[in-house]
């Protein structure tokens, strides 16, 4: 199970400790953690020493879409997930609830997304 996930960081340094706290839950779970910096390139460092062994990427554009899409191509140019989940950067998720949506995912062969997300209670 390789899951890539995909996170928007714009300009919110103030939820940066409570995104580290909940990534820490689930990070076990996650192959490759893709960071898109959709706001000022200064973010980009502090967000390189929260979350050392992600690949951020800083996108030219505001545009949620295009900066989403810069990721997705990352990892498939690299070919190197079985799965990218799209991630908010403020949501729990319980350990093992990656799996769970991973094996929905591939239960089915026409399965091409899935929606929504396991949340816990008080995402």
């Amino acid at each position: 199970m390789k899951i890539a996930s995909v996170t928007l960081f714009c300009n919110e340094g103030f939820r940066l400790n409570h995104w580290v706290q909940y990534f820490s839950e689930y990070k076990d779970d996650i192959y490759l953690q893709i960071i898109v910096n959709n706001g000022n390139p200064e973010d980009t460092i502090p967000l390189k020493i929260c979350f050392p062994d992600a690949v951020v990427l800083f996108s030219k554009t505001s545009n949620m879409i295009a900066s989403y899409n810069l990721a997705i191509k990352y990892v498939l140019k690299k070919l190197i997930a079985d799965s990218i989940l799209q991630i908010t950067n403020d949501l729990r998720i319980e350990k093992g609830g990656l799996a769970q949506i991973h094996e929905i995912l591939f239960r089915e062969q026409h399965h091409g997304m899935i929606s929504p997300i396991l949340l816990k209670k008080d995402s």
